[in-house]
């Protein structure tokens, strides 16, 4: 005999699980037992399963009993079976529907969440680009501002070139006007000694 839970502890835990109503699964024979490898009790769990079908029959179980009362018995059996298994068949197909329902509400949730993740990646898009061009903008104000502070810098150049002209032009101005009152004294020196001579002459 291979090593591991004995035999008739796994028999007598199929026995339980199928007493409940249930169909002796390896995974149920092991929640029964608590313990046993899957390979150990699938192994076993097959040998019950050939064993049942012989008491069923009436065979190895009620031996002594009148054959019309072991079929009787192995037909309550049958029946008890066939109850347990459309019980495990229902229990199935629940479960496969809860399956099915979950996995839908699963993809009709993926499917918002991929609606709002395009609708999210199209605003992102936009922003994206209203941002560029007001980059593009900002660059281009920019770029005027620049020309119009050079040319602000180039105006107040000629303008200071300009202010030094006109006070040169000033000085100039002055200059000439006090040449011209040398020159206003000089000719009124000289009318009034040609005056005094024409006096002097007659």
């Amino acid at each position: 005999m291979a090593s591991g839970v004995p035999e008739h502890e796994v028999w007598a835990a199929a026995d339980a699980v199928l007493a409940r109503g249930e169909r002796p699964t390896v995974e149920r024979v092991r929640t029964e037992l608590g313990r046993g490898s899957p390979a150990r009790v699938g192994q076993l769990l097959e040998q019950w399963w050939e064993q049942l079908a012989q008491r069923l029959k009436g065979h190895a179980l009620l031996p002594e009993l009148p054959g019309e009362v072991a079929q009787a018995f192995a037909e309550a059996w049958r029946l008890a079976l066939s109850h347990a298994g459309t019980i495990a068949e229902e229990a199935l197909i629940e479960q496969q529907n809860t399956r099915i329902a979950e996995r839908t509400s699963l993809t009709q949730e993926r499917k918002l969440w991929e609606v709002a993740l395009a609708a999210a990646q199209a605003d992102l898009a936009e922003t994206t680009n209203k941002l560029i061009q007001a980059e593009l903008q900002l660059a281009e104000r920019q770029g005027l501002i620049d020309q119009l502070a050079a040319e602000v810098v180039d105006g107040r150049q000629q303008r200071d070139h300009l202010q030094a002209q006109l006070e040169r032009r000033d000085v100039e101005l002055d200059v000439l006007r006090t040449d011209y009152s040398v020159a206003q004294v000089h000719i009124r020196t000289a009318e009034d000694r040609a005056h005094q001579q024409v006096d002097q002459v007659r």
